[in-house]
């Protein structure tokens, strides 16, 4: 199941940087900041215990996620005068309030966008899609030290509108709001010593901010 997701998402980059292979392409880097994001996951966790598998429980299955911030870059190409099409690799990480995770994610697949005008400054709207791969560390609980460290991976979407304008060429400015949505069906690994623990149904969604450029 890993390699199908990691697979797909090679494969769903390379044919959009494939398929206008022949177009000059334009690159951009953001920095990207949540206005506001929370975790959702399965109360309920497995671990192994001296081989024995047991179950556990947190006290609620919701939590924000904060300290929010990240890093995307794109390459995109011209597939009409209002659409480009390209791969992209975001990198981001947070904290949750609650249980104190330090939460990092890669996300690699795709983006397009849909310019609404012409001109210097222009308006879009984008999705991306791809998969994901999630990594949870450290932690608390009741005190606790968890020092989890568990990976698996997932899939994203994420939707937005924004603006980008040529200030000098080549070098433009874009900034955008988006909605990510991260999905992450499991994450496994250890914590406080424990082999085996599994998290399930693990869905990351913010609000995000970005500013950056284009070249």
């Amino acid at each position: 199941m890993r390699c199908a997701w990691v697979s797909g998402g090679v494969v769903l980059g390379l044919v959009l940087a494939g398929s206008a292979a022949q177009a000059e392409g334009v690159g951009t880097l953001q920095l990207a900041l949540a206005l506001t994001g929370n975790v959702e996951y399965d109360e309920d966790f497995e671990f192994k215990s001296n081989g024995v598998k047991q179950n556990g429980r947190f006290a609620d299955d919701t939590d924000d996620v904060e300290k929010n911030f990240g890093l995307f870059a794109t390459y995109e190409f011209p597939m009409s005068e209002r659409l480009t099409l390209g791969p992209r690799l975001a990198l981001m990480t947070s904290e949750t309030d609650e249980v104190n995770f330090t939460v990092r994610t890669v996300d690699a697949g795709g983006i397009g966008r849909f310019f609404f005008n012409d001109g210097d400054w222009r308006g879009f709207a984008a999705l991306a899609l791809g998969v994901t791969y999630g990594m949870v560390k450290d932690g608390e609980l009741g005190g606790v030290d968890l020092d989890a460290d568990l990976s698996g991976f997932g899939f994203h979407a994420m939707p937005g509108v924004g603006v980008e304008g040529r200030i000098g060429a080549p070098v433009g400015l874009m900034a955008g709001v988006y909605y990510s949505y991260q999905s992450l069906p499991e994450v496994e690994g250890d914590a406080n010593n424990v082999t085996d623990v599994v998290f399930s149904d693990i869905v990351v969604s913010r609000i995000l901010m970005t500013a950056g450029i284009t070249f």
